[in-house]
C-alpha cells in the first residue's frame, strides 16, 4: 500500500461539512507527517490487556502559515477543532480511508508556530479517545467518506497553497520599542516560539490555557558598549520582533509585547573564535491579551487591568 497522507486540514467545531466552513486551514506543504490509531489498555493481574479506548492521533508540519491562521489558533480554536484526515490514494480509491472528526468526535488541537533562523513552520496535534463503538464507527465510515475539494474551499490544491508559504527572513528586534537592538544582519541564530500551553480532559483532548512566547538570538554584537546598554536598560521593557515576509512588494509580520509581558536575560561568550551575545525573553500570556490585526499582520500583547 501506499504510504503517507494525501491531505489533512481543520475547522471550527460542528463545521466540517459547511458549504464554505468558518475558518479553516489545511496542513500544506508539509514537512512531515503521522496519523496513529492506538488502542489505550490497562493490565489484569495475568497481564491481559483490557481496552480502556482507541487513541486517533494527527501530527503534522506545515511550511505555510499567516497572521490569520494565528488569530484562529489562539482565539476561536481553543477547545478543540473538526478535522479530515485523508491517506493517500491507492488507483481509484483512497487507500485507508478519509476519517471524519466532528460534533461530539471532535479532536484537541495542540500547535507550535516556529520562526527560527533557517525554518518557518507549524507542528499541528491533534488528538483524541473514543470508546469501542465510536471507534468502529470511524472506522467503517472512513471507507465512504468523500474528501473535500481543498481548492474549491480555496485552501490551493490538496490543501498547497504557495501563497502562505513564507521562507524565514529576519527583520528587527526593539527594546524598548523604538530602540532597536539588533538588524537581522547582526543575527547569528534566531528561535522564536508561539505555541500553546495545554491541559487535558476528557477523552485526551487538549484545551488551551496559556500562549508561550520564546524568543532566543544569538547576536553578533558582543562589544563592551553594547553590553553596557543591555545590563542598565529594564529588562522589563516592551519587546518588537519583526519577521519579514517579502521584500517587494513589503510585507512584515510584527510581535509586540508590552512592559513587562517578557523579561530578558542575557548572556556574554568570549572565546578564542567568537565574540557573541545571547538574549532570551520569555512568558507565558493568556488568550485574552492577544490582539492581531491581520490587516497589518500585527500581534499586540497587553497585560492592562
Amino acid at each position: 500500500m501506499t504510504p503517507g497522507i494525501r491531505q489533512a486540514w481543520i475547522t471550527s467545531r460542528n463545521n466540517l461539512n459547511a458549504v464554505n466552513p468558518n475558518g479553516r486551514l489545511a496542513i500544506g506543504f508539509n514537512s512531515d507527517h503521522q496519523f496513529v490509531i492506538e488502542d489505550k489498555t490497562q493490565k489484569d493481574s495475568r497481564q491481559r490487556d483490557l481496552l480502556i479506548g482507541t487513541d486517533f492521533m494527527f501530527k503534522g508540519t506545515s511550511k505555510q502559515n499567516t497572521m490569520a491562521d494565528l488569530l484562529w489558533f489562539i482565539q476561536a480554536w481553543r477547545e478543540g477543532v473538526a478535522a479530515q484526515i485523508t491517506s493517500e490514494k491507492e488507483g481509484a480509491t483512497y487507500g485507508a480511508g478519509t476519517y471524519n472528526f466532528d460534533g461530539e468526535e471532535f479532536m484537541g488541537l495542540e500547535w507550535k508556530l516556529r520562526e527560527f533562523t533557517n525554518e518557518r513552520s507549524l507542528e499541528i496535534t491533534l488528538q483524541a479517545q473514543f470508546e469501542p463503538a465510536i471507534t468502529t464507527q470511524l472506522i467503517q465510515s472512513a471507507g465512504t467518506n468523500v474528501p473535500r475539494d481543498l481548492n474549491a474551499l480555496n485552501l490551493g490544491h490538496r490543501g498547497e497553497d504557495d501563497t502562505k508559504y513564507k521562507a524565514p527572513f529576519q527583520g528587527d528586534v526593539q527594546s524598548p520599542v523604538a530602540t532597536p537592538i539588533c538588524n537581522g544582519e547582526q543575527v547569528l541564530n534566531k528561535e522564536f516560539l508561539v505555541e500553546n500551553i495545554v491541559t487535558r480532559r476528557h477523552r485526551n483532548r487538549a484545551t488551551t490555557t496559556w500562549i508561550h512566547f520564546y524568543l532566543k538570538l544569538l547576536l553578533d554584537k558582543a562589544a563592551n558598549w553594547d553590553l553596557i546598554s543591555l545590563y542598565t536598560k529594564n529588562r522589563k521593557a516592551s519587546l518588537l520582533v519583526s519577521e519579514k515576509n517579502s521584500l517587494s512588494p513589503a510585507s512584515t509580520n510584527t510581535y509586540n509585547f508590552g512592559d513587562g509581558v517578557l523579561f530578558q536575560k542575557n548572556k556574554l561568550s568570549i572565546d578564542k573564535d567568537v565574540r557573541t551575545q545571547e538574549l532570551i525573553w520569555e512568558g507565558y500570556v493568556s488568550p485574552a491579551d492577544i490582539a492581531i490585526n491581520t490587516n497589518t499582520n500585527t500581534l499586540t500583547v497587553t497585560e492592562t487591568v
